[in-house]
């Protein structure tokens, strides 16, 4: 796993966090990405709770999007703004 801090743009953080494991399902994967409430699904709870929370505390342009391929691996990437 690496995690890495970046701030390319002069108002938000992004924090990426990668693996080189088996990667997710793209079915899943859009569900993780998409999905308003994952609570039945079994899938990703804490990730939408963190995301949702992100979105409260900063607006809709924050909070948490996953990339992953499979056989390569995965990407979350955390977007918060700078705070002064």
């Amino acid at each position: 796993m690496t995690i890495n801090s970046t701030s390319n743009s002069k108002k938000d953080i992004i924090i990426e966090i990668s693996d080189n494991g088996r990667g997710i399902n793209s079915s899943i994967l859009n569900l993780l990405n998409n999905s308003k409430d994952l609570s039945d699904s079994g899938l990703g709870i804490g990730l939408q709770n963190t995301d949702n929370r992100l979105k409260h505390y900063f607006g809709r342009d924050y909070g948490l999007k996953i990339e992953s391929t499979l056989d390569v691996g995965t990407k979350v990437y955390i977007r918060i703004p700078k705070l002064k």
